[in-house]
């Protein structure tokens, strides 16, 4: 939503799904099992016309695939307002990224949505943001731009209001068969960026930090009942992420410029996870109108549990890797009951392994032929999360490893050991 996803429609209902998820996943070489996470989330929460309520959200998500490369989700939600409103949306999220042997890589994200809603509005939406991400030591900086298109439609039971702005008709939206149908689609694009340090995230991987500056801005053209006043807006925001043993806190900070204007908004979310299956999530704040899809902004609070099903949480977890590790030539075997962990790493002056076998405390990796280095590891049957710090400045994971979202954009290599001795 990693935490890099947009929101579709409702904020409150999309933000769960993407800074919950507690992701575990095979590498595109293998056939990696669906996984299935469901939220449910109680509280109050502002609808598409800005309509502030009691609600009731379930968003399903499948994750078709998810790697340090590629990603593939399909999500759903449905809404219950107190005011006897529904609200439902389906659509999906795409991500891939260049493979790298330097600091730099390419990356595409790309996400389209359709909602629909009972007081006969609905929205489509679908934008992409491709960008070029430099990475040195704990520091990451991200580049790119991002195109849109969204369309909403409103059927109104009587005339328009006056004034006619989008807003002024989503609030006066009301079921009906017959009526007038106002429709406005947009045109959008303009630039992103993004610099994030990691802080706290040394050998021990289970206490993080990781802060990001955000920068983005929108032009936009569109067929409109009454032009907008401004033809540009631009948002700056502040996100921190913090991990500490098994709490996941989240906030975001920013303000909007448009015009003269200016708009504050702010959210927070707390997730604590009670097992690798089941967790509980509670958040609040406020966001803006979506300028893709047309939803005005409001504020929510509320409280919720996620239940996954699927991937490693079930238990079917693929073998150790997706394909072979490279064999060490010219050394011994690793000793009985010791699983060996290797990086090709030529260029490197220095490598330490570091695990949640040992609470990520760091172990010197020895270097074999080839630019492999290597550490044999006594580990019981059961799976293992772990990387490679390199030079002391960046982690890496094999190549060959089966990968997983470390929860801060990154990734870390998963074992799986069937046996006591490899």
């Amino acid at each position: 939503m990693s935490a890099r996803h947009r929101a579709v429609m409702l904020p409150l209902l999309i933000m769960p799904l993407l800074m919950l998820s507690l992701p575990c996943s095979a590498d595109m070489v293998l056939q990696a099992q669906p996984a299935l996470q469901v939220h449910v989330n109680s509280g109050t929460a502002t609808d598409q016309r800005g309509l502030r309520s009691g609600a009731v959200s379930v968003v399903p998500v499948l994750t078709l695939h998810e790697s340090s490369r590629q990603a593939l989700s399909l999500f759903a939600s449905g809404t219950q307002f107190a005011q006897s409103a529904r609200a439902w949306t389906g659509g999906g999220v795409a991500r891939w990224r260049s493979p790298s042997r330097g600091p730099a890589s390419l990356s595409v994200m790309a996400d389209a949505a359709y909602t629909g809603t009972t007081f006969d509005a609905r929205f489509l939406q679908a934008q992409t943001s491709p960008a070029l991400d430099w990475q040195q030591g704990p520091l990451t900086v991200s580049a790119g731009v991002r195109g849109a298109y969204g369309r909403t439609t409103v059927r109104l039971a009587g005339s328009p209001p006056s004034g006619g702005g989008l807003g002024d008709l989503l609030r006066a939206s009301r079921p009906t068969t017959t009526g007038t149908q106002q429709t406005e689609s947009r045109a959008l694009w303009g630039p992103h960026g993004q610099v994030s340090v990691d802080l706290l995230n040394g050998g021990r991987r289970s206490s993080a930090l990781r802060l990001a500056l955000g920068y983005g801005a929108w032009q936009h053209s569109s067929e409109t009942v009454e032009p907008a006043a401004s033809s540009r807006l631009d948002d700056v925001s502040l996100n921190a992420a913090l991990v500490f043993g098994a709490l996941r806190l989240q906030g975001v900070a920013g303000r909007r410029f448009q015009g003269g204007l200016r708009d504050d908004f702010g959210w927070a979310r707390l997730a604590v996870p009670l097992s690798p299956v089941f967790a509980l999530t509670a958040g609040g704040g406020s966001y803006l109108a979506d300028p893709v899809s047309g939803a005005l902004g409001g504020r929510f609070l509320t409280a919720g549990v996620s239940v996954r099903v699927g991937g490693a949480a079930s238990g079917r977890m693929t073998t150790a890797t997706g394909r072979a590790a490279p064999a060490v030539r010219g050394v011994s075997p690793p000793p009985p009951g010791s699983t060996r962990l290797v990086l090709r790493a030529p260029r490197a002056q220095r490598v330490a392994l570091a695990g949640d076998w040992n609470a990520w405390r760091r172990q010197p990796a020895q270097r074999g032929p080839d630019g492999l280095w290597y550490v044999d590891v006594p580990l019981a049957p059961g799976e293992y999360r772990y990387a490679f710090l390199v030079d002391d400045a960046h982690w890496r994971v094999p190549d060959h490893a089966v990968t997983s979202d470390d929860g801060f954009g990154g990734t870390v290599a998963w074992i799986s050991v069937r046996n006591s001795a490899r």
